[in-house]
């Protein structure tokens, strides 16, 4: 192939012309000299950065889908409107960071910690997030179809409005979270922990509630029709125009 020719089916990622004016042209840069690429150089241009320290680093806007962030260290980084598609972040710490409106449709956040990361607007569609930390995470307005958060901890994580749709969330604990509002329709809560949580106005038809922990829940205009809550002591919540599993309205903790 010319070298015209494949100089124009080179895939090109946002940023890669500020990296590469910094460290030369990819065609003569020497393996010596490569150990030189700064973090965000080696995670552009390499597609990849484990373990990297990337602290307060802006990548807000670029394309980063399909990258390998495992163990990266991304504290309070700017990641905002940032493309995680089917990006690998196992492991990585986000404590802090802003990830406002990213894009994190399959990626595999598995095991990794986020606590006080912001989440708002972000799409999740599928993502994983089983046995992560994220206590006081804001994930107001979320997309968040199908995602796994199976085993995650998320105390007073903000879920308002989000839409968790068919979401797994079994065994996560939910504890003072607040998730006014949201769509949980045909999400797995089975032995998740709610207690003191705010499910004013959610809407858990077909939702499984087994062996759900209720303690002091607001469930007041929370819509359970078709709820599987075998095993789950709902009279523990608060219940006021809570419309039950057999389509009936409790008020009982009505003013």
């Amino acid at each position: 192939m010319a070298p015209n020719q494949q100089q124009r089916n080179r895939k090109w990622h946002p940023g890669m012309t500020a990296a590469i004016a910094a460290v030369g042209s990819l065609a003569t840069i020497s393996p010596e000299f490569a150990l030189a690429f700064t973090p965000v150089q080696e995670l552009i241009i390499t597609r990849q950065c484990i373990g990297c320290d990337l602290q307060a680093a802006i990548l807000q806007g670029l394309d980063l889908s399909e990258v390998n962030l495992q163990r990266a260290d991304l504290r309070n980084a700017n990641l905002r409107d940032t493309a995680f598609f089917r990006a690998d972040l196992r492991w990585a710490q986000l404590e802090g960071a802003d990830l406002t409106q990213a894009r994190l449709s399959d990626a595999d956040a598995r095991e990794s910690s986020g606590q006080g990361a912001d989440f708002t607007g972000a799409r999740l569609t599928q993502a994983q997030f089983s046995d992560s930390d994220f206590s006081g995470a804001n994930f107001t307005s979320i997309i968040g179809t199908e995602s796994n958060f199976q085993g995650a901890i998320l105390t007073e994580a903000q879920f308002v409005e989000a839409s968790l749709v068919r979401a797994t969330l079994g065994n996560v604990v939910l504890t003072g979270a607040d998730l006014q509002g949201s769509d949980l329709y045909g999400a797995n809560l089975i032995r998740a922990d709610l207690s003191e949580a705010n499910l004013q106005g959610v809407n858990l038809v077909n939702a499984r509630l087994i062996r759900v922990t209720l303690q002091n829940t607001d469930l007041t205009d929370a819509v359970l029709i078709n709820a599987n809550v075998v095993g789950t002591d709902l009279e523990a919540a608060t219940l006021c125009r809570t419309i039950m599993p057999d389509g009936t309205e409790n008020n009982t903790d009505c003013p």
